[in-house]
């Protein structure tokens, strides 16, 4: 993992993607094809509570693992 202070120019450089507002607009299977596609590429969190008028505090994270439900019994459900 890697933790690193980067200055806040640094944001218009790479593609950012605000979790905070893009997740709330998704369904629950967008959300997962999301993540599905964010596996093994190098992933930042922005430290929100971290950051000063001239720098930005980035996290590294990884996504390891899937926490889907498995057997859904409303998965395909016609009501």
């Amino acid at each position: 993992m890697e933790i690193l202070i980067k200055p806040k120019s640094f944001l218009s450089t790479v593609t950012v993607i605000d979790l905070d507002t893009q997740l709330p607009t998704m369904t629950a299977q967008q959300a997962w094809d999301f993540a599905d596609r964010m596996y093994g590429k190098k992933i930042y969190f922005i430290d929100k509570n971290d950051t000063t008028a001239t720098t930005v505090k980035l996290i590294q994270v990884k996504y390891l693992m899937d926490t889907r439900p498995k057997n859904d019994p409303f998965e395909n459900a016609n009501f």
